[in-house]
C-alpha cells in the first residue's frame, strides 16, 4: 500500500539543525562538540532525543566518537569508503535471507533539508522521502528503508505518487534503467531509530545499512536510498 506519512521525528529536526552548524562552520571539521548537557539545553531537547540526533550523525558519518573525550566533526577527507561498489548484481531483497511476501509504502513530500542539499549537491525547495517496510511470509517486518527522490525525476517518469504499482516499479526497477548506475555502500550500525520506528526488531540491535545512490550519467544523484536490515539475517558477506 502507499500511504501518507505524517510528523517528522523531534530527533531528526534536531540532527537537521546540528548538520547545518556543521555545514556552515558553527563547528568546523576536527573541531569537538559541545557536551551532551551544552546540546541538550542549547536545543531545548532531553538526552535521549540528542543522543538519537548524534548517533544519526554518526551513521551517515559527519561526526565520530573519541572515547572518552566526547563527539568530533569528521573530515571529509578521513570518511572511509572501503565498502563502496558500483554495481546493479546485488538486490536488496537477495541481501535479506528470508522470502519477502510484501512491502508497504508511505510517501511524503518535504522541505528540503541540509542533508538533501549535501547529498544531491543541489538546492531543492522540495524532496520525495519514501518509508518502505519489508514483511516475511509471517507479516514479520524483517527490514525497512528510507528512499529520497528528487522531483525531478518523479518529473521525467512521470509518476503518479498516488498510485502503488507506479511507486513499487520505479523503487524496483530504477536501477536496471540504462541511463543509471548504482553505487552501494556497506556499514554495521547499532540501535537504529529507523528500524525500532517500523518495528523492525534485531536479536543483537545490529544492522546492516546498506546506502544506495542512483546516479545519471554525469554521476548525479537522482535517488538516494537506505536499507535497514537486521544483522543476524544478512545475506551476504563483507571483507
Amino acid at each position: 500500500m502507499v500511504g501518507k506519512k505524517s510528523g517528522t521525528p523531534k530527533y531528526v529536526d534536531v540532527y537537521n539543525k546540528l548538520l547545518k552548524n556543521i555545514i556552515d562552520g558553527t563547528y568546523p571539521e576536527g573541531s569537538k562538540l559541545p557536551t551532551e548537557n551544552e546540546l541538550s539545553e542549547q536545543l531545548n531537547v532531553s538526552r535521549m532525543t540528542l543522543r538519537q540526533s548524534l548517533l544519526l550523525l554518526k551513521e551517515d558519518g559527519f561526526i565520530e566518537t573519541r572515547q572518552g573525550s566526547g563527539n568530533y566533526v569528521k573530515s571529509e577527507k578521513n570518511i572511509k569508503e572501503s565498502h563502496i561498489i558500483d554495481s546493479k548484481s546485488i538486490s536488496i531483497s537477495n541481501i535479506i535471507d528470508r522470502e519477502i511476501k510484501s512491502i508497504e509504502y508511505e510517501l511524503e513530500i518535504l522541505p528540503s533539508t541540509e542533508y538533501i542539499k549535501k547529498i544531491f549537491k543541489v538546492n531543492k525547495s522540495v524532496y520525495i522521502e519514501v518509508h518502505g517496510v519489508f514483511y516475511d511470509n509471517d507479516n514479520k517486518a524483517v527490514a525497512c528503508s528510507l528512499n529520497m527522490i528528487l522531483t525531478d525525476i518523479i518529473e521525467k517518469y512521470n509518476i503518479d505518487l498516488n498510485c502503488i504499482d507506479e511507486v513499487k516499479e520505479f523503487l524496483e526497477t530504477v536501477a536496471d534503467k540504462n541511463e543509471f548506475k548504482r553505487e552501494l555502500e556497506f556499514k554495521i550500525v547499532p540501535n537504529s531509530q529507523l528500524a525500532k520506528r517500523h518495528n523492525v526488531k534485531s536479536e543483537y540491535s545490529m544492522y546492516m545499512l546498506v546506502v544506495e545512490n542512483i546516479k545519471d550519467k554525469e554521476n548525479n544523484i537522482m535517488l538516494h536510498n537506505k536499507y535497514y536490515v537486521p544483522a543476524e539475517i544478512v545475506n551476504i558477506v563483507i571483507n
